[in-house]
């Protein structure tokens, strides 16, 4: 309903965002995130989530074989969390974040 009132309201984005990743609708998370960001780019708990549900995303990537897309996800994941860190060195659960996607990027790198 606030999307409708206000379509450009970056909380809304942020909280459906939310809503989409509880439910596992990891797509659909994303593109709210990524609009909330586009909106306000220093939501640096929405900048952390996108960062997670890329994770997320390239955990079942990888889980599928598609290596080279889990790595983009994982580096272009680690930029958005490493953004909320900068703007909020607080941020819930960003470090541990942060070093599950730095963990899963090194595996990648050993193997290739």
């Amino acid at each position: 309903e606030a999307l409708r009132v206000l379509p450009n309201h970056s909380q809304a984005h942020g909280n459906l965002g939310v809503a989409y990743q509880d439910l596992g609708e990891l797509d659909e998370a994303q593109v709210h995130y990524r609009h909330a960001v586009y909106l306000n780019p220093k939501d640096w708990l929405t900048l952390k989530n996108l960062g997670n549900v890329l994770f997320e995303l390239a955990s079942t990537d990888l889980e599928n074989g598609r290596t080279e897309i889990a790595g983009d996800r994982l580096v272009e994941g680690r930029t958005f969390v490493l953004q909320a860190l900068r703007l909020n060195p607080a941020v819930p659960n960003g470090r541990q974040v942060l070093q599950a996607i730095e963990s899963r990027l090194q595996a990648l790198r050993g193997r290739g």
